[in-house]
């Protein structure tokens, strides 16, 4: 637990330190982080204790609020994670704390790894090009990297991305680099189904109205977008849950309310039964901004 903490410190001087604005969560993600771009931000000190349950949330959730999801870690199979290499984890992009700060630097990464192999992307192109320059052949060119005939073929012709052992000979073989940058991209779409009739009702009416959204296992458990961000409370949770989802929501600019009666709640309500009768976007987010005054 104390890895954990001064990783996290250490993670928020990095945010800071870029103009970030910060907000502290500490469940199934520990930061979201805002500036120009956003990124939803999980920190272990074991990678290896990432569940794929916590991926799906924090896919979901950088999916419909525009961010990026990353894993900060320090090791992984009893080894120490490098610097400058991106891991990966049930599609969450994963690293250091120094590999985090150079990606919201703006600086790309070039080597990832994959199953205990780290791999640099090339552009075949030009490795081919520096190959004909220098008049040597595939099998001359392979033999110099200890590696068959076919196995360059597949490198050059972009069928088998090269380690990074064999990009660094290749390199000094060709004199010149041919590394190309890891882009990081938002997630693909995560949607986690609806289990309950209360969350299949939610889901119908959403759908009608063209919201399109995925249940989470968090205190807001559903989120969702259409002109903007939306998060729904459909469950019986505390007021200090109630809080943060009411925090959080403010933080992102989103649109946040319950479908549980509740006296004294933070958020609006929309019941279910008055849910159903609504037809548009446009009279939800105006019956959710009557729940504010």
């Amino acid at each position: 637990m104390r890895e954990k903490s001064f990783l996290l410190e250490r993670v928020l001087e990095v945010f800071r330190k870029n103009g970030y604005s910060l907000f502290f969560y500490g469940k199934c993600f520990d930061l979201i982080a805002k500036k120009n771009d956003k990124w939803i931000v999980k920190v272990l000190y074991n990678l290896d204790t990432f569940t794929e349950k916590d991926a799906k949330n924090i896919k979901a959730i950088s999916y419909f609020v525009f961010s990026y999801p990353f894993v900060v870690a320090e090791v992984s199979n009893n080894r120490k994670l490098e610097d400058e290499v991106l891991y990966f984890r049930f599609g969450v992009y994963a690293g250091t704390v120094s590999t985090l700060s150079k990606l919201i630097e703006g600086k790309k990464a070039e080597i990832f790894s994959v199953k205990g192999k780290h791999l640099v992307r090339i552009d075949c192109e030009k490795m081919k090009r520096l190959r004909i320059e220098k008049n040597l052949s595939l099998g001359a060119l392979s033999k110099k990297v200890s590696l068959s005939k076919k196995s360059l073929y597949e490198i050059e012709n972009n069928l088998v991305i090269p380690t990074r052992e064999t990009v660094i000979k290749l390199e000094k073989i060709l004199g010149d680099s041919i590394r190309e940058k890891v882009e990081i991209n938002f997630p693909k779409k995560e949607v986690i189904q609806p289990s309950t009739k209360t969350e299949k009702k939610i889901f119908y009416v959403f759908k009608k109205i063209g919201v399109e959204g995925s249940f989470l296992n968090v205190s807001f458990n559903f989120i969702g977008r259409k002109e903007k961000s939306l998060m729904v409370v459909s469950k019986e949770i505390e007021a200090s849950e109630e809080k943060i989802v009411f925090d959080i929501s403010k933080f992102l600019d989103s649109i946040s309310f319950s479908v549980v009666e509740r006296k004294d709640s933070l958020l609006p309500v929309v019941p279910l039964r008055d849910l159903n009768e609504i037809s548009s976007f446009e009279e939800l987010k105006e019956r959710v901004l009557r729940g504010y005054q």
